[in-house]
């Protein structure tokens, strides 16, 4: 493994399948990222909430919670974040109703298992970029101030 710089983008991956969360991680350390693993969805809305989370990459067949209310609950816990915080589901489940629950508690979008590496890294990659250029945006004056 690389050893990844402190300032890399950190990857919350919330996988229950051990060796496939090892995986992904070990990609993307590689790929010059911070991977944060957990197979525990109540840990992973902690770690949300406490923020420095850049993006969630996580497994929409998570029993405990069921993976779309913890999407549901992080987009929640992301709202008071500074910038918009980027949720990837992994899937085997490519139905349309399975990926219309997820767009509906908050993902931004979808990865179908078994993946390519370079696709997972692209969705990746153009999300955080997607983050980075939220961040540099202007924000609107809020109502009932001066400009």
């Amino acid at each position: 493994m690389h050893r990844v710089p402190p300032w890399s983008p950190v990857v919350l991956v919330v996988e229950e399948d051990p060796h496939l969360g090892d995986t992904i991680a070990t990609l993307l350390e590689n790929s010059g990222y911070f991977p944060a693993l957990m197979a525990d969805g109540r840990a992973a809305l902690g770690h949300v909430q406490a923020g420095g989370i850049d993006l969630v990459l996580l497994d929409l067949d998570l029993q405990v919670p069921s993976a779309v209310d913890l999407c549901r609950h992080m987009r929640a816990a992301a709202r008071d974040a500074a910038g918009h915080l980027p949720i990837l589901l992994l899937t085997p489940r490519g139905q349309p109703e399975d990926l219309a629950a997820g767009y509906a508690a908050g993902a931004d979008d979808y990865v179908l298992k078994p993946f390519q590496p370079a696709v997972l890294l692209a969705r990746v990659r153009v999300c955080l970029q997607r983050r980075a250029l939220a961040r540099l945006a202007p924000r609107p004056a809020a109502p009932g101030c001066c400009t």
